[in-house]
């Protein structure tokens, strides 16, 4: 979910820029967090510039990450990615929306665990207790 957070995130911030009339390597280049995500784009954009092999950096990121980068790279190379950005936006806000979802539906699930953990034993307990004090008691006076 982190990737598809940091990847939108680069998203809005370069579609604004270049609402403003910037250029992608001026929205990069305003970055001044340095999450995993930035350091990679950052690496990569570096690859870029000096020729070098920028497809080692992709074997490394997610899905979501690599189609980001090939986008960037069209940009970076002259092509207009401006309508594919936003489409890009619209896909991984639908997969942030499908990720939240899994995890709404995950969560009765994962808020069972403490019941069952520390609840049930005792309510065990409760209802246990007066038997086995019964049948202490039946054993005894025998």
């Amino acid at each position: 979910m982190e990737s598809l957070i940091s990847c939108l995130q680069w998203a809005l911030r370069i579609r604004l820029a270049l609402e403003c009339g910037d250029s992608i390597r001026a929205a990069i280049g305003r970055n001044h967090k340095k999450s995993e995500f930035d350091l990679k784009l950052q690496e990569w954009v570096f690859c870029l510039d000096q020729k070098g092999d920028a497809t080692k950096i992709l074997t490394r990121v997610e899905i979501y990450e690599r189609a980001f980068f090939e986008l960037i790279r069209s940009g970076l190379s002259g092509n207009k990615i401006y309508e594919h950005l936003v489409e890009y936006e619209k896909e991984l806000k639908e997969k942030c929306l499908d990720e939240i979802q899994r995890e709404i539906d995950l969560m009765p699930f994962k808020l069972m665990i403490p019941v069952l953990l520390f609840q049930f034993p005792a309510y065990l307990l409760l209802v246990m207790g007066p038997i086995v004090q019964q049948f202490l008691e039946t054993l005894g006076g025998q």
